[in-house]
Parts: structure tokens; sequence; C-alpha cells
């Protein structure tokens, strides 16, 4: 199993629990990991086509966190991000997603982490 990293990505949206949390837009902080069966022949073969693509992960994350309906909870923006992953791209095998809130305290930030596999009605069939 190798795994496809995209740290730290930056999007805003207008979620949380509190009127003053999503009556304006704020930073989110987005990594995820995804773990796919192997890496090998897209490293032998230099083949976008035997990978990940970066842009659709980055456009899922974007479009949930900045356009998706007001979410209180970060676990449900990670767990939207999550199924359209599965969704989207048939190779990954299972994943983490963090998800962080980076302007809502002066010193720290509170965020969650959510493991998936795929859903065993979307493994693939032999």
């Amino acid at each position: 199993m190798d795994t496809i990293l995209i740290k730290d990505f930056k999007c805003y949206g207008e979620h949380g629990y509190t009127p003053k949390e999503y009556s304006r837009s704020q930073p989110f902080e987005v990594s995820v990991e995804i773990d796919i069966d192997s890496l090998f022949a897209a490293g032998q073969s230099d083949n976008l086509v035997y990978t990940i693509d970066y842009r659709v992960v980055r456009g899922i994350i974007q479009d949930v966190v900045s356009r998706a309906p007001h979410k209180k909870l970060i676990e449900s923006l990670a767990e939207m991000i999550s199924r359209r992953i599965f969704k989207a791209l048939p190779a990954v095998q299972s994943l983490r997603i963090a998800i962080m809130k980076t302007a809502i305290w002066e010193n720290g930030s509170p965020g969650v982490l959510i493991r998936r596999d795929r859903p065993k009605t979307q493994q693939a069939r032999p």
C-alpha cells in the first residue's frame, strides 16, 4: 500500500457551531492521506493514469469547504470529503482527512482527524 499526500490545503468556508463562527468566512486547513495499492507503475511510467490526480482531490476539498451548505461540525465536512473522494476515485482503498480551524483560537487550533476504508459496497469485484 502506498500513500498520496496533500498537506495543509487552505480554504475558506462559513461553518461552525456558533453564529460567530458561521456568520463570516473563516479559514480551514485540510490535509489528506490517500492509500492506493501501489504507486510503482506511476513511478516507472511517469504516467498520471497510474496514480491519483491531486487536482481532483483539491477540487473536492475546495468545493465541500467553500461551497457546501453550512455545517455545524467539521466532522460533517470530513465525512462529506471522504464520501466524495471514494466516489470520484475508485483506486482509493483508504484515507485519512484532517481538518483544522486555524483562526478560532489565539493559541492553538482545534480540529478532527478521521480514518476511513472504502465502503464494502464500493469494493472492486473480481
